[in-house]
């Protein structure tokens, strides 16, 4: 696989960690994305916690996503060898809010070829009082899983019961990103204190990748009918969350044998946790 970040440094740490933190905002940049946020309603804000690109409001979307690009993307030819935006969003965690148990995000690229990315930036210092994210590192070494709408989760067994020894808290400043892998096993935790935590965050692919979107119709344990769609940047504006693609953007199946080199490649990765290999493959059988 070729390349991916500018720095070797940064290289070397994607590779053992599965992410690394970067310097990303000014906080000039910082307060005018917190003004972007505050001028826009989401009609999402009763909601504890909320991610800009599920709300169904076209305009409300775009608006948000090209003003994160306007800021962000400019950046990724400092951090990344030829890379591209998919699209962006705001999170947004408020007091009372839940942890965020483990779990793995969504896939955009075909993962035997290519890497993709989640730029997480908090606009606000996070900590585990706010709804710092945690992972695991190293995870994303291991992740053959396919990830979309209502395909299989392989943290099902596990969610909210690791011990945080399992896991790794990483807290930053205001500007300060979280850049990983979109096959690490992370979550976050609850906001606990009264001001919001608003992050901003954008998938980023290879140039060369195709944006790839898999979707299946009912949720299961198991790859059953998972439909692969090719799609630009403007669906994730224009879609109505968990609508089937357009027909037109279809272009095939996925094969369903790679759930067992899940289990199979994750059993590597944790042989140091006897814990939570009991826990997670002993409830799989």
């Amino acid at each position: 696989m070729r390349a991916i970040f500018k720095n070797s440094d940064h290289q070397e740490q994607y590779n053992r960690d599965g992410f690394i933190r970067y310097p990303l905002l000014s906080s000039k940049e910082v307060s005018d994305l917190l003004d972007v946020y505050k001028q826009l309603n989401s009609g999402l804000e009763g909601n504890k916690f909320y991610t800009s690109h599920t709300s169904d409001d076209v305009a409300y979307k775009t608006k948000v996503d090209q003003a994160i690009k306007e800021v962000l993307v400019p950046k990724l030819g400092d951090i990344f060898e030829d890379y591209k935006p998919v699209f962006a969003f705001y999170l947004v965690k408020s007091q009372g809010s839940e942890t965020l148990d483990l779990h793995l995000d969504w896939q955009f690229v075909d993962e035997r070829q290519h890497v993709g990315f989640n730029i997480w930036c908090p606009l606000v210092d996070v900590a585990k009082e706010n709804g710092a994210i945690f992972a695991v590192p190293g995870s994303h070494k291991h992740i053959k899983i396919l990830r979309g709408y209502n395909t299989p989760n392989p943290m099902w067994y596990v969610d909210g019961k690791l011990d945080e020894k399992n896991i790794q808290t990483l807290p930053l400043k205001a500007g300060e990103a979280l850049i990983f892998d979109l096959r690490l096993v992370h979550g976050a935790w609850p906001n606990t204190l009264p001001q919001q935590r608003i992050a901003v965050g954008m998938v980023a692919i290879p140039q060369e990748a195709d944006i790839l979107h898999f979707w299946t119709e009912k949720e299961a344990r198991e790859h059953r009918d998972i439909e692969v769609y090719q799609m630009q940047p403007e669906y994730y504006m224009h879609n109505h969350n968990g609508q089937r693609p357009p027909a037109e953007s279809l272009i095939g199946k996925w094969d369903d044998a790679l759930r067992e080199q899940t289990i199979a490649d994750l059993q590597k990765s944790y042989t140091q946790k006897p814990s939570f290999i009991k826990r997670l493959f002993g409830a799989l059988g």
